[in-house]
């Protein structure tokens, strides 16, 4: 019997995207997260055979770290791991996912009813064992999306923490991330935003609102493309929390997101407030309703955050023009996304052609991940010997963590692609790189 442990690196090194880690002890073999890059063709992680795991443990839904888990059910029968508002976000993800890119994915959405019937669902803080494994795991609030998780393995000779990504301070959507570790020997971090700082959250929500109602009171419409899974529902309660007295409209897939989240409040701050800004807003469900509202000033809230699909493309189509109408980006948005163009830019694909602009376009990045502060607040307090392993971000964001990470006095690793690292009973790193 031997006490060494493996993790290997199959995606989400040197970049935010399809995030995957092997962990690997004698015969035990157990996954976390298998996500997918939205390029055209998406690509995915480092081949896993399904037949040598003993399961696959879950931190969240959001695509780069779930996307390419249906594939290993083609054939796989192992356990999946996850909360129960991740198993329904990720069965929303997915459809949407099949609609707008099936033909070049290599699985169908049968495949991901093969997964839901092999799901385990964990509440935060249950612990429970993996199927044939030596490991105890428990699930804590990561403080990013409704369900997301960080993960805690425990196999009584190591204690490995995974991330996933999580957020250190209450947003009006969802509680901070939890940081009762304990003495950990390995940590598998995100570095999202690992080199820079966030603005003052309260300042921003001011600016916002104040930004949004300008435009409204001067006539014009304040388009609000968002994420479905957690920034719109950020979005309207940031608005109704300031007492913004003007008509919301709510659209497309960020409205069965709601109701997905109801039917799980225990993981939100305050469902009652989430309920009440919904019942307020009016939900928009009719192509009829959504020619209707662009002809008055008023705030819609609508899909894709990017730009890249859902009715906020055709409320910037019947909008782009007036320059009493604003839009306003409130997440990340990729190179070479129509909402990094529009940024960068202020050009759109109108009806198929680039075209300028003319309604106001301004950023407010209402960041759902920590940021360099964030992480050494957190870090700083880490107990024992810890080794730390960082992933999930650009290559700067990323080097700038690892440099905070020794700053604090620990050892930290930056994998590359496939990378296996074996720590031995002694605490003691060797690094294999593929060949």
């Amino acid at each position: 019997m031997t006490d060494e442990l493996k993790l290997k690196f199959l995606g989400a090194t040197g970049e935010v995207e399809r995030s995957a880690i092997l962990i690997s002890k004698e015969n035990s073999k157990i996954l976390l997260d298998y996500g997918v890059k939205l390029s055209k063709p998406p690509l995915f992680p480092l081949h896993i055979a399904p037949r040598e795991l003993n399961g696959v443990l879950v931190s969240h839904a959001h695509l780069d770290h779930v996307g390419g888990l249906p594939m290993l059910y083609i054939s796989g029968t192992m356990s999946i791991y996850l909360t129960p508002p991740t198993l329904e976000i990720m069965d929303l993800l997915i459809r949407d996912f099949l609609k707008l890119s099936g033909p070049m994915l290599p699985y169908e959405y049968v495949d991901f009813q093969a997964l839901r019937s092999k799901a385990k669902l964990i509440d935060y803080g249950d612990e429970f064992r993996v199927n044939g494994t030596d490991f105890r795991v428990r699930f804590l609030n990561a403080g990013h999306i409704p369900g997301s998780a960080q993960i805690l393995l425990d196999d009584s000779k190591h204690r490995i923490l995974y991330t996933g990504d999580i957020n250190n301070i209450n947003t009006r959507l969802l509680r901070a991330m939890e940081r009762d570790y304990g003495e950990v020997d390995i940590i598998i971090s995100e570095s999202t935003y690992g080199g820079e700082k966030h603005p003052d959250r309260r300042k921003l929500e001011r600016e916002f609102v104040e930004d949004v109602r300008e435009t409204v009171e001067n006539g014009g419409v304040a388009l609000i493309p968002a994420f479905a899974v957690g920034r719109s529902q950020e979005v309207l309660l940031i608005l109704m929390e300031h007492g913004f007295k003007h008509k919301i409209y709510v659209d497309g897939m960020a409205v069965r997101a709601s109701q997905i989240f109801l039917d799980h409040p225990d993981y939100l701050r305050d469902h009652t407030k989430l309920e009440k800004a919904l019942n307020k807003a009016e939900i928009v469900s009719r192509w009829k309703q959504r020619k209707r509202i662009v002809k008055e000033p008023c705030t819609i809230i609508a899909p894709a955050g990017m730009l890249g699909g859902g009715t906020a493309v055709f409320y910037l189509n019947k909008l782009y023009d007036n320059e009493k109408n604003s839009i306003f980006i409130v997440g990340f948005q990729v190179p070479g996304t129509p909402g990094k163009m529009l940024l960068e830019e202020r050009k759109a694909f109108i009806k198929g052609r680039v075209k300028k602009v003319k309604m106001r376009a301004a950023k407010y990045h209402f960041s759902s991940h920590i940021d360099k502060p964030g992480f050494k607040e957190v870090y700083k307090n880490i107990e024992g010997d810890t080794k730390f392993f960082i992933i999930h971000g650009n290559k700067k964001n990323l080097s700038s963590l690892v440099r905070l990470v020794q700053d604090l006095g620990f050892e930290a690793y930056a994998p590359n692609l496939g990378d296996e690292f074996t720590m031995d009973g002694s605490g003691n790193i060797r690094r294999k790189k593929p060949v």
